[in-house]
């Protein structure tokens, strides 16, 4: 679920970020396009570029405001598509770090709580690891139910259906407040 779940998330950004740099080189291209026109109607003679220049500023005027209406329908279209993607828990930046709505999470789970039982469990696993390895154990360790109680696994799941969203990212939330813990232990700092 939780490669899944990230593979559609990076696939949905994938498309959106090539989307918009396919429109980026349209428009350039347009842009390219008009100036290769202006400078190919300098070139003949004065009557037959006053006359082809109203035509042209005619054509070009009627196909920016085609372009117009196009980017403009563009950009409602990745509105909606952003509309629809998950609610996100943490940044996708390096080092990950918690949103406001992983930081209102964290705070209604009492997720510190949580860590607090696992450090002394795990403080040892982590000795002398790299700040990544560090993220990855915590953020793996964190979605192993034995790790909880029967009364905090309901509690994440009824919080994260509450707050729409999967319970892999809700854990992922505890992993991050534990990779911090943990972080702080061996006396790296997260920038």
């Amino acid at each position: 679920m939780t490669t899944q779940s990230t593979i559609f998330k990076l696939a949905i950004m994938l498309t959106l970020e090539l989307l918009l740099f396919i429109v980026a080189w349209v428009t350039a291209i347009g842009a390219l396009i008009t100036a290769l026109v202006a400078v190919l109607s300098l070139r003949s003679e004065k009557r037959k570029q006053e006359a082809n220049m109203s035509k042209w500023m005619g054509s070009v005027d009627a196909d920016m405001s085609t372009f117009k209406e196009f980017m403009k329908e563009i950009q409602q279209k990745i509105d909606q598509i952003f509309l629809r993607l998950p609610p996100l828990v943490a940044t996708k930046q390096s080092p990950l770090q918690l949103t406001d709505l992983g930081k209102e999470i964290s705070d209604k789970l009492n997720a510190l709580g949580l860590v607090s039982k696992f450090v002394d469990a795990v403080k040892d696993e982590v000795k002398g690891k790299e700040p990544y390895d560090i993220q990855e154990f915590s953020l793996t360790y964190v979605q192993d139910d034995t790790h909880y109680l029967d009364k905090e696994r309901k509690l994440i799941r009824r919080v994260a259906y509450e707050k729409g969203v999967t319970e892999e990212e809700f854990r992922s939330v505890i992993g991050l407040e534990l990779r911090d813990k943990l972080l702080e232990i061996e006396g790296l700092v997260i920038v």
